[in-house]
């Protein structure tokens, strides 16, 4: 395992961090592993050329947001 010395999350990331958990009954580090998870499966299909983005429920053959910035 590599230590991230140099993480500091801000104040706002940790609250929301910490809301997630507690929404979830999970830990802080469960949320975080949870989200380098998904950063990472979401980089890996962008850079395959694939488009990440949300989808309406009730339309789910309409993209209703494509996120760019990842």
């Amino acid at each position: 395992m590599y230590p991230i010395p140099s993480y500091h999350p801000s104040e706002i990331i940790q609250a929301q961090i910490h809301l997630a958990a507690l929404e979830d009954r999970k830990t802080d580090a469960e949320i975080l592993s949870k989200a380098a998870q998904l950063y990472f499966r979401i980089r890996q299909q962008v850079r395959s050329g694939r488009v990440i983005g949300l989808v309406d429920p009730e339309r789910k053959d309409l993209l209703a947001e494509e996120i760019v910035e990842i």
